[in-house]
């Protein structure tokens, strides 16, 4: 029988876990995880993992929502510079996530196993996945509208400017590299551009 634990102590260990998954893939280039270490690292049973994920791609859906919402939350008091400029603010942030994604797809293998199986996952995994850039981008429509900056903003639509980028990103090795950076730049630029209305002042 599994130790209980408090809904502290497991959201606690899932973060150990997910921190040490990292550490390995960054230490030696791991091209798999090893539950074995992971759980020697964050002082579990091998088999107490399995009371956390059912399996490792679930582990690693985590590990990306996980660095995603650590992203967002460090970019959210940046919102207060953003009104002179909303739709080149937003560019600028998403054009940013997908250059550092990029750099991790190339380098580190755990992100391009994990936008695989992204890419490979049900829709209800997927949208769990994207709902944390609806919640930011619901926060930022929320203070240009207050600022009067905005006049509307369509969450869906701009949520689906990032998941065009990030099918593209996912298909970047097929692109030439001198071109990738401003084709992406200029596909958000232009979606945003449908999605956000501007107040003119």
């Amino acid at each position: 029988m599994g130790k209980a634990y408090t809904s502290d102590e497991r959201a606690d260990i899932k973060v150990r876990i997910m921190e040490a998954a990292l550490d390995l893939y960054h230490e030696n280039g791991a091209k798999t995880l090893n539950i074995r270490e992971l759980a020697k690292r964050t002082g579990i049973s091998p088999g107490g993992f399995y009371n956390f994920w059912p399996d490792k791609d679930s582990l690693i859906l985590d590990i990306m929502k996980y660095r995603t919402s650590q992203k967002l939350d460090m970019m959210r008091p940046l919102i207060k510079d953003s009104y002179d400029d909303p739709i080149g603010f937003l560019s600028s942030q998403i054009s940013s996530w997908f250059t550092d994604m990029k750099y991790k797809l190339d380098t580190r293998p755990i992100y391009r196993e994990g936008m695989t199986f992204l890419q490979n996952t049900s829709n209800d995994k997927s949208n769990r996945f994207l709902a944390l850039y609806s919640g930011y981008l619901e926060d930022i429509r929320d203070h240009w509208i207050k600022a009067d900056t905005i006049e509307s903003m369509d969450i869906t639509g701009v949520t689906n400017v990032i998941i065009s980028v990030s099918i593209l990103l996912s298909n970047s090795p097929k692109l030439d590299a001198a071109y990738f950076e401003d084709l992406i730049n200029s596909y958000i630029s232009a979606g945003l551009h449908l999605y956000i209305k501007v107040k003119e002042h």
